[in-house]
């Protein structure tokens, strides 16, 4: 209470002398100068992004995938590339292979050479790209949805989380043979009321976070021994509602540790960094682009995010946290 009053009293005689001033030219002067005199406090913005490279295509980019190394997997309209970015400051790209496939979702493959991909198409198959001996080998895995595969994602433990436009979704074991096969096992799955838009999953946490129509959520995954029932547990985060959020999100990445959600939003065309508080998002820092963002991925060593939109370019960010 005592601080309030001589808070109040010093707003009162501030306020007599700036009265005063109105008729005494020196009372004026020198408030002026104790205004312009006043020191100004350095706001140190706690965390920084910043573009690094833009790729143009000549083709609309559906979704962006980054692998380690610094390899990137761009679906296109009608053909995919694998680019390699040897270095970002002097713009070093390098083009390693290009298909023809037509592609709906494109993520990260889990395997030793750390710079596979797996892609999704519109008839419900995956085709998993293996790097080996200097080329990429393909083989498809069909009918994994029965609809487009729109949103794909693997987990650092062997879990492939395959979801559609069409309100369906499915979780796999991938199973990886002695000679490089790969085989899957249906674990569970399920149809959603809205559509199923993208999903992520934490590379160093067992996290998982889901953009089913308007609604976003965190979960910790915890795969069950005997595969029955469902397979994660939401918990510590709860589900947070799409609505939520002041924008309408189009794509979501989860940081490697989880403490971190890129996201493209409507309608605004940004890129938006939230930092998770207790299962809750918090926007730290964002980018307006020119169009639309159909998609981000966060880079395995979490210090850049890929950003694929709708005017034929590709966006890398450096995302950091100041030093205090």
């Amino acid at each position: 209470m005592k601080a309030k009053i001589l808070g109040e009293r010093k707003k009162g005689r501030l306020g007599e002398l700036m009265r005063k001033a109105e008729d005494d030219p020196v009372i004026k002067a020198a408030l002026e100068n104790r205004q312009q005199s006043k020191p100004e406090v350095e706001k140190k913005e706690e965390y920084n992004l910043a573009s690094v490279l833009e790729m143009s295509f000549e083709q609309p980019l559906w979704k962006v995938a980054f692998s380690e190394g610094s390899v990137l997997g761009c679906a296109k309209y009608a053909g995919i590339d694998f680019i390699k970015i040897d270095n970002y400051l002097d713009k070093q790209i390098n083009l390693i292979a290009g298909f023809s496939d037509a592609a709906t979702s494109i993520a990260r493959f889990p395997s030793r050479d750390r710079i596979s991909f797996a892609i999704g198409d519109k008839d419900g198959n995956i085709t998993v790209f293996r790097y080996k001996n200097g080329k990429y080998k393909r083989r498809c895995i069909k009918n994994v949805l029965n609809n487009s595969v729109d949103a794909l994602a693997f987990s650092p433990n062997g879990y492939l989380m395959a979801g559609s436009e069409q309100k369906e979704h499915k979780l796999y074991e991938v199973r990886s043979g002695l000679f490089g096969g790969t085989s899957i096992k249906r674990v569970e799955g399920g149809v959603h009321e809205k559509g199923f838009y993208d999903v992520s999953f934490s590379a160093f946490g067992k996290y998982l976070a889901e953009l089913v129509g308007l609604n976003f959520s965190i979960a910790e995954y915890m795969p069950k021994p005997e595969f029955s029932g469902y397979w994660v547990k939401y918990s510590p985060y709860p589900k947070i509602s799409g609505r939520q959020f002041e924008q309408q999100l189009t794509s979501i990445s989860l940081s490697p540790d989880a403490k971190y959600l890129a996201a493209g939003t409507l309608p605004d065309h940004c890129l938006r960094i939230y930092k998770i508080v207790r299962g809750k998002p918090e926007e730290v820092a964002s980018e307006r682009l020119y169009e639309k963002v159909n998609c981000v991925d966060w880079s395995p060593d979490k210090r850049h995010i890929a950003v694929a939109c709708e005017d034929h370019n590709v966006y890398i960010y450096d995302f950091k946290e100041n030093e205090n």
